[in-house]
């Protein structure tokens, strides 16, 4: 697997070497063929294709419960039977906030969008929250990001939003502009291009 990791942060592999190297590591071959899953990628409501990433950081702040902290330390990859199951109580043990804001994210419709226009099976969407509200910023700073499946666990950022903690008004990052946006700002920019 690491031979695979390595090889393919260097760049593109061409057919043959990504078949040699898919057929020589049962750990890559298994994960393409859905039968390991990232345990940092979690289900934010089930029979849905909505992921949240979950770092370690993360849960070593949030997660209270002990048991199901030093669970999901221990846990790199998922088989499709204990996967629901521990997606469900990882879900369970995050703060109601965090995840009101990551369903805010993935209601929206260019979100959304995404997962149904992309490189379908290439690829899975997921949010990250990237920062909390302090008392100087009121904001949960949200990074969208691209977890490849053809790059073992490689998530690369594709966009960055921000979500108003009392008002729950959501802004979007222009990479032009290198500046945040209102949704519907942002939304009438994107069009005029």
């Amino acid at each position: 697997m690491l031979t695979y990791v390595l090889l393919s942060a260097q760049g593109e592999l061409d057919d043959k070497q990504k078949m040699e190297l898919w057929e020589s590591d049962s750990m890559q071959k298994a994960f393409d063929e859905g039968k390991y899953y990232v345990a940092t990628h979690i289900r934010l409501e089930s029979n849905d294709h909505a992921f949240i990433y979950v770092d370690h950081e993360y849960t070593d702040t949030v997660i209270q419960d002990m048991e199901i902290r030093q669970l999901f330390l221990a846990t790199k990859l998922l088989m499709p039977g204990d996967r629901e199951s521990f997606y469900s109580l990882i879900i369970n043990s995050l703060p109601k906030e965090d995840l009101q804001i990551h369903k805010i994210i993935w209601a929206l419709d260019e979100f959304r969008s995404e997962t149904r226009n992309g490189d379908v099976g290439m690829y899975m969407l997921a949010t990250w929250l990237v920062a909390k509200p302090t008392p100087g910023d009121p904001y949960y700073y949200i990074e969208a990001r691209r977890n490849y499946f053809n790059r073992f666990g490689v998530s690369i950022p594709m966009g960055f939003m921000r979500v108003h903690g009392k008002t729950l008004d959501v802004e979007v990052m222009d990479m032009s502009e290198a500046d945040y946006f209102p949704l519907r700002k942002f939304r009438k920019m994107a069009a005029g291009r």
